[in-house]
């Protein structure tokens, strides 16, 4: 009997793994699917393992009755059993992935929980519900990261540069030049002038 998957993706460059009637809370399973969704094999790992140890509080958005408030975090809880086998799972899943061939850099593209048979608990606890939850992951490998080619300016552009600059300083230069030249030949009109009108008077 195969078993089915809500995930309905390309499994070619992907694994997964299923646990089924997993004695956990389906709330607190939620609750840790949306926290652990998205994020790096490696990285969702550590975040279950510091759980576990109450290390890090895990948010709770939609099952938020009762939970306190944690610094930086706000309304959450440490739900330490279904920490510890969302973690069994995981490393369920890195294995199929290993025995798969795919590259060691995984990223959890899918983790979903649904909720299982409930039967009910015998002896003293007799009329009880038990707890069972079926969760689901799907791991795939990253994407490498393309490195953008970086802009290599051209060596027309760069030559045309200089040469711009210097038109502009010679234009620059020609033109004080021009204003010296027309100084100086202000100068020498007025002095003729007034030659002319002192030889006028001497005659």
């Amino acid at each position: 009997m195969k078993n089915k998957y809500a995930f309905h993706g390309d499994l070619s460059s992907c694994a997964r793994a299923l646990g089924r009637d997993l004695p956990v809370s389906t709330k607190q399973a939620v609750e840790l699917c949306r926290f652990l969704r998205g994020k790096p094999l490696s990285k969702a790992k550590a975040a279950l393992e510091r759980v576990r140890v109450r290390e890090e509080a895990v948010p709770f958005t939609r099952f938020s009755e009762g939970a306190g408030h944690k610094p930086g975090v706000g309304m959450g809880k440490f739900p330490v059993k279904a920490a510890g086998a969302l973690l069994k799972l995981l490393r369920q899943v890195e294995s199929n992935a290993q025995q798969k061939g795919l590259s060691s850099e995984l990223v959890v593209v899918h983790v979903c929980a649904h909720k299982a048979a409930r039967p009910l608990r015998y002896g003293r606890h007799r009329g009880r519900e038990m707890k069972r939850t079926h969760v689901e992951v799907v791991v795939k490998e990253a994407p490498g990261k393309k490195e953008k080619p970086r802009r290599q300016k051209s060596t027309s552009q760069a030559e045309k540069k200089p040469e711009g600059l210097k038109e502009k300083k010679t234009g620059a230069v020609q033109k004080k030049d021009d204003k010296k030249e027309g100084k100086g030949a202000g100068k020498e009109a007025k002095k003729e002038s007034e030659k002319s009108q002192e030889e006028s008077v001497k005659q």
